[in-house]
């Protein structure tokens, strides 16, 4: 499939670090992007394309998220809901009370969660310096990935002429994102991770077990300890060694809608330090097939989408309607006010 898009994503901001500084700087998000489909990546990861009209699921969760933040970091019901109502995602949301998810719906779960926590609290929060963990932006140095110059496509992606003898061009790569607490729960120290959902249970869970967002967000919790994280206080003032007893796994703090009422419950997945190394071996290799594919796309404009994502049990790919247009229409309505360029970042 042709896409019109080469000049735009020569001139990206992920791609001018590749070429002129030999950096790729990635979050999770970003990564699965350009991971599960080479269109939707181009057009979502590369060019941070996003439908102006966003999904309901991710306005929903990103007031919720806003409200959580507020909360565990000392703020009373009023200033979450403050929170939540200045959340750029508030608008888009509905109000009343005739859908699951709507403006009433964050309000009513803000107030519940808050007399949950305060009755049966699930975990306590982990500080550092006296400061609560919460929303921890961070960018650590994954590894690197080595890109042979035999291929003719990335010698032109690097602008390598015939003269140039280098064999090798080495990218390094950073991994980026914001962890949402650092917390201990059953006397052992998790990194845990709101999410919105409306099921529970084992099926819920397990969605979470091969993670490379959970796997991602332990292997970031143990490097920050080796960079001095390593000593945090629980609320009694106690000072817990992560040293010693580094952490166990990921905890997901579950905020669940059923038609019972809403639900709240953590969900502790273990993860085995040995995935750790795995999961960034892994990551580093389907980085430089990506760069590889990216090298040939820069050339002829050519991507292989993938199309069983094109319509998954979740609806349809927000780049569907692209992809099915015809070839010169793709770049004029990905460039239309029906999407609009994300300027979200995990370090803001």
């Amino acid at each position: 499939m042709h896409l019109p898009l080469t000049e735009e994503v020569r001139n990206s901001a992920l791609i001018k670090g590749l070429i002129t500084h030999h950096e790729l700087v990635l979050d999770n998000s970003t990564f699965i992007t350009l991971d599960s489909c080479n269109a939707q990546g181009i057009m979502g990861a590369i060019l941070k394309k996003m439908p102006t009209n966003n999904s309901i699921h991710l306005d929903f969760g990103s007031c919720v998220h806003s409200a959580l933040e507020e909360k565990f970091r000392g703020g009373g019901v009023v200033d979450q809901i403050t929170a939540a109502k200045n959340d750029p995602s508030w608008d888009a949301i509905p109000g009343g009370n005739h859908f699951a998810k709507t403006q009433d719906k964050v309000i009513e779960i803000i107030q519940a969660y808050h007399v949950h926590t305060e009755v049966t609290p699930d975990f306590d929060l982990l500080s550092f310096k006296g400061e609560p963990l919460v929303e921890q932006s961070f960018r650590l140095p994954l590894g690197k990935i080595k890109l042979s110059m035999a291929s003719p496509y990335l010698r032109e992606l690097f602008g390598f002429d015939m003269h140039e003898t280098d064999e090798f061009v080495t990218i390094q790569v950073y991994w980026q994102g914001k962890i949402d607490l650092f917390t201990r729960y059953n006397n052992e120290n998790w990194i845990t991770d709101h999410k919105t959902t409306s099921i529970m249970g084992a099926k819920f869970a397990d969605t979470f077990v091969r993670s490379s967002q959970m796997v991602g967000y332990l292997w970031a919790g143990m490097e920050l300890i080796k960079l001095g994280f390593n000593e945090l206080t629980l609320p009694n003032g106690k000072v817990v060694d992560l040293s010693a007893h580094p952490y166990r796994g990921v905890l997901i703090n579950a905020i669940a809608i059923r038609k019972s009422g809403l639900e709240f419950k953590v969900f502790p997945i273990p993860i085995p330090y040995t995935r750790l190394e795995e999961w960034r071996e892994g990551t580093l290799l389907r980085l430089r097939y990506f760069v590889e594919q990216l090298s040939e796309f820069m050339v002829t404009g050519l991507v292989a989408p993938t199309r069983e994502h094109c319509v998954t049990k979740y609806g349809r790919c927000p780049f569907f309607d692209v992809c099915e247009a015809p070839m010169h229409m793709r770049g004029k309505m990905l460039n239309s006010p029906l999407f609009n360029t994300s300027t979200w970042s995990p370090l803001d």
